[in-house]
C-alpha cells in the first residue's frame, strides 16, 4: 500500500516545447516564429519541417499550409507564387528579404502606372486618329461631289464644242471653194513662171561666161600656190645660239638679254605657223586647239569632262628657278600638236624632221642630247637650245607643206579658216 502510494506520487513528466522554427522562402536562413505570426493550426507543419519528420504524422491535411511548399523548394519565384495564387496565403519571409519584396513591387506597380499611362495615350491617339480620318472622310465625300460637279461641267463643254465643230466644218467648206480660186491663180503664176525660166537660161549663158573667167583665175592661183608663201611669211633664221622667227628672237643667255615680250612674240609667231601647217595638211588636234593671238597666243586643252583650260603661250616676269608652270605646260602642249604633226608626214611622205621630239617627256633632242622645253629646273642655254630645235624642226615642215599641191577643197578650208589665221 506504501508502495501504490509512492507509486502514486511519482510526479508526470513535462512537455517539452520546441521553437517554432521555419526558413526564409528568399535567402533560405532560419527564423523564429512566434504564436501571434503563426496560427496553431499550422505548427505541427513547421515542426516537422524543421525536425525532419513528415508531416502526414500529425494526422492534418498536406495542402492545409502553402508555407511549407514555398520552404522546401526555395527557387520558386515570389512574385511567380503571389500572381498564380487563387487566395491569401501565408509564407515565412525574413525582415530583410520582406523589405526587398516590397520595395520590388512598388517598382512593379510604377511600371505598371507608366504603361497604364502610355496605354492611356495611344488610346487617347487612337481616338483622335479616328475622328481625324471621319473628317478625312466627310472632305472627301465634299471633294467627290465637287468632282460630279466638274463633270458635268466637261459634259456640257463637251456639247458646246461638238457645236463648234459643226461650225468649223461650215467654214472648211467655204475654205475648199476658196482654195479651188487659189488653184486657178497658180495655174497663173505658173504661166509667168515659164516666162521667168526663159530668162534664166538667159542667165545661165551669163554665167558660163563668168565661169570661163573663174576658171583662168583659178589658174593663175595655182600658179600663186605652188610658191612657198609659208618660207616668206613664216622666215626662221639661227642668230648665234637662239634662233628667230620674223625677227624675233626665242630664247635667253645670260650674256643676252631678251625681254618677254619679244619671246611672247616669237611664241606667237610659231603658234600662228603650227596652226596653218595643220590645217593646211588637215591634222586633228585630239584635245587640243591652237589660238593664235600674237603675243598672247595660247592653246586650248579639251578635257573629258567638258572642262576647258586655255594654257598660255607667254610668259610674265623674269626666269624664275621653278619657272611659270602655266607656260611649261602651254609648251609641253605646243610640243604634243607639233608632234603629231610630224607623225602624219612621216606616215604619208615618209620624212623624218632632224631633231626628234618627245611628246611624253617634253624634251627635244639633239646629238643624243635631250633638252626640255620647261622653263622648270632647266638652265637658260638648255632651253634657249631646245626652243632652236624646235624652230629648225618648223622650217622643214615648211619645206614639206609647201610642196603639197593645193586642191579646191584646201581653199576652200583656207577661206573658212581665214579668219582664225
Amino acid at each position: 500500500m506504501t508502495n501504490s502510494s509512492i507509486s502514486d506520487q511519482e510526479p508526470q513528466p513535462t512537455a517539452i516545447v520546441m521553437p517554432k522554427v521555419a526558413k526564409c522562402m528568399i535567402c533560405q536562413s532560419q527564423i523564429e516564429l512566434t504564436d501571434e505570426s503563426y496560427p496553431e493550426s499550422q505548427a505541427c507543419y513547421l515542426s516537422a519541417s524543421t525536425y525532419g519528420q513528415s508531416p502526414s504524422s500529425s494526422g492534418e491535411h498536406p495542402d492545409a499550409d502553402v508555407a511549407l511548399e514555398v520552404s522546401q523548394v526555395a527557387s520558386r519565384n515570389l512574385f511567380d507564387i503571389i500572381c498564380n495564387s487563387k487566395g491569401p496565403f501565408q509564407t515565412p519571409m525574413c525582415k530583410g528579404c520582406t523589405d526587398s519584396a516590397l520595395s520590388e513591387m512598388d517598382i512593379r506597380l510604377k511600371e505598371l502606372d507608366k504603361e497604364y499611362s502610355e496605354y492611356s495615350a495611344a488610346l487617347a491617339e487612337l481616338e483622335h486618329t479616328r475622328d481625324a480620318r471621319s473628317r478625312e472622310n466627310t472632305s472627301a465625300r465634299c471633294r467627290l461631289e465637287a468632282l460630279k460637279q466638274e463633270e458635268a461641267d466637261l459634259i456640257a463643254q463637251v456639247e458646246r464644242l461638238d457645236m463648234e465643230d459643226r461650225s468649223l466644218t461650215e467654214q472648211m467648206n467655204k475654205m475648199s471653194a476658196a482654195l479651188k480660186s487659189v488653184n486657178d491663180k497658180e495655174e497663173e503664176a505658173f504661166r509667168k513662171l515659164r516666162n521667168l525660166h526663159r530668162q534664166l537660161l538667159d542667165r545661165e549663158e551669163e554665167e558660163q561666161s563668168l565661169n570661163t573667167q573663174l576658171a583662168y583665175i583659178d589658174s593663175q592661183l595655182a600658179e600663186l600656190v605652188k610658191m612657198n608663201v609659208l618660207n616668206f611669211a613664216f622666215h626662221i633664221w639661227i642668230n648665234g645660239k637662239i634662233g628667230t622667227i620674223n625677227g624675233f628672237r626665242l630664247g635667253r643667255l645670260p650674256d643676252v638679254q631678251v625681254e618677254w615680250h619679244e619671246i611672247n612674240a616669237a611664241l606667237g609667231q610659231a603658234a600662228l605657223l603650227l596652226h596653218v601647217m595643220n590645217k593646211r595638211m588637215g591634222v586633228k588636234l585630239d584635245g587640243y586647239e591652237i589660238v593664235p593671238l600674237g603675243a598672247h597666243s595660247c592653246i586650248r586643252h579639251y578635257e573629258r569632262d567638258g572642262k576647258v583650260e586655255e594654257l598660255p603661250l607667254y610668259g610674265t616676269g623674269g626666269f624664275k628657278l621653278f619657272g611659270q608652270t602655266k607656260l611649261d605646260r602651254g609648251l609641253v602642249a605646243f610640243l604634243e600638236c607639233f608632234c603629231l604633226l610630224s607623225t602624219f608626214l612621216s606616215d604619208k611622205f615618209q620624212i623624218t624632221l632632224p631633231h626628234e621630239m618627245n611628246n611624253t617627256k617634253g624634251t627635244v633632242k639633239e646629238d643624243n642630247f635631250e633638252y626640255c622645253v620647261r622653263l622648270e629646273f632647266n638652265g637658260l642655254e638648255r632651253w634657249t637650245n631646245a626652243m632652236k630645235c624646235l624652230l629648225i624642226n618648223l622650217k622643214w615642215a615648211i619645206s614639206v607643206v609647201a610642196l603639197q599641191p593645193v586642191t579646191k577643197e584646201d581653199l576652200d578650208a583656207m577661206a573658212n579658216n581665214r579668219r582664225v589665221v
